[in-house]
């Protein structure tokens, strides 16, 4: 028999555009009631198996709620509310990091209870929360405890923020003010960390005034750029300027009547930025150390760049 040419194996086995439209609807259908079936295997709760349904990766939360259900956290994941289901729907199916994330510390869970995830926090909050959880390694002066501690809450409260972008429950505005308030809050803790390690070890800053007579040097991290404006996204880095009163040097005892050393930068301080860069930092980072304090500081803007941005905002944190 001659061979059947590619045209004529077409026409021989017609397929029409209906029939393909119903096997569509049977296949997807068939797909429907094994996830159904695969669902009710791990939870009865018909609250779950809909909201799966509705999930933008149906096969990827049927997956996490099963590997969640194994870590033991099962009676949890059924006392979830309506709400709060599709919340987790919505994160497990739109991010798989967030869902390794989660699955990596199921003890996150209750953070995706919905009256979590409803209201924006607040700088106040963090920062009392913050507090409370370093309060221990501080006070034992365990200070690469405190920084995996601050690392911890860092990682925590940007998948409760990354939870409540998916779950649509907030908006732009809010979303980068959250994220925005927890870099500030770090930043605050980290030198806070490191204020209380090295003037442990090495003493307090000082240096003279004009009239000769000893004072502290105070310290600001001003804040720049998406950071300066509150407008931080997940992936920004953070712009900083570290700016200090005067060149100096550090002491056990307030001095008197002793000569400063005339480094470029206090010791404290260079200790500090040499510190933080092999402990890793929390953020990446850009920063400057500017001697002289902010009016220095803006001299040196004024004679290179211009004048500040308008959306600079000062982060105040001073020493001694």
């Amino acid at each position: 028999m001659p061979a059947v040419t590619g045209l004529e194996e077409i026409h021989s086995h017609p397929r029409p555009s209906v029939v393909n439209f119903f096997r569509a609807r049977i296949d997807w259908w068939l797909y429907d009631c094994v996830l159904s079936i695969q669902m009710a295997a791990s939870f009865k709760n018909r609250t779950w198996q809909s909201a799966v349904r509705t999930s933008a990766d149906p096969e990827r939360s049927r997956h996490l709620i099963d590997s969640l259900a194994d870590a033991g956290v099962r009676l949890q994941l059924e006392k979830f509310s309506a709400d709060s289901t599709r919340a987790f729907v919505a994160l497990s199916g739109g991010s798989q990091a967030l869902g390794e994330l989660l699955l990596a510390h199921p003890d996150w869970l209750p953070l995706l209870d919905i009256e979590h995830l409803k209201y924006p926090r607040r700088a106040q909050g963090f920062q009392q929360e913050l507090g409370r959880l370093l309060q221990s390694a501080l006070k034992a002066q365990d200070y690469a405890a405190a920084l995996t501690e601050l690392r911890r809450f860092k990682q925590r409260e940007l998948f409760r923020i990354a939870a409540r972008d998916l779950a649509r429950l907030s908006n732009v505005v809010e979303i980068t003010r959250e994220l925005s308030d927890v870099a500030d809050t770090c930043l605050e803790a980290v030198f806070q960390i490191i204020r209380l390690q090295f003037t442990a070890r090495f003493g307090q800053p000082y240096h003279q005034d004009a009239d000769g007579h000893w004072q502290p040097t105070a310290f600001a991290v001003l804040g720049l750029g998406k950071l300066g404006g509150q407008e931080l996204n997940y992936s920004s880095d953070v712009d900083l300027m570290f700016v200090y009163d005067d060149e100096g040097d550090v002491y056990k005892e307030p001095p008197k009547g002793k000569e400063p050393r005339r480094d470029v930068e206090p010791p404290v301080f260079r200790q500090a930025r040499r510190g933080v860069q092999r402990r890793g930092f929390p953020y990446n980072r850009g920063w400057l150390f500017v001697p002289g304090g902010f009016a220095s500081a803006a001299r040196r803007r004024r004679r290179t760049a211009g004048p500040f941005p308008g959306k600079l905002r000062e982060l105040l944190r001073p020493m001694g």
